[in-house]
């Protein structure tokens, strides 16, 4: 199994434990086999991997499918202010 192969597996895996689902999982591991290809040393040692998925699951969030532990928004909350004059 060369690098690629297995960072494409592993980041797969990893977004699936996290509920998230679809085709968009294929592209997101592209992006962190990307990150790999572009990067000349990780940020601290041994953690090419963990680069790889940050970016990854980074691109999911932004431009990936749904999530079923995705929060929903909260509305702004408005507080009626009472003056006295």
């Amino acid at each position: 199994m060369s690098p690629e192969d297995f960072i494409r597996k592993n980041i797969i895996q990893k977004l699936k434990e996290l509920d998230y689902q679809g085709g968009a999982l294929q592209l997101a591991a592209d992006e962190g086999i990307a990150h790999y290809r572009r990067c000349s040393q990780a940020s601290k040692r041994g953690a090419m991997f963990d680069d790889c998925f940050h970016v990854a699951k980074v691109w999911m969030d932004k431009y990936g499918g749904n999530t079923k532990a995705k929060l929903k928004r909260r509305g702004k909350t408005v507080v009626k202010k009472v003056s006295l004059f």
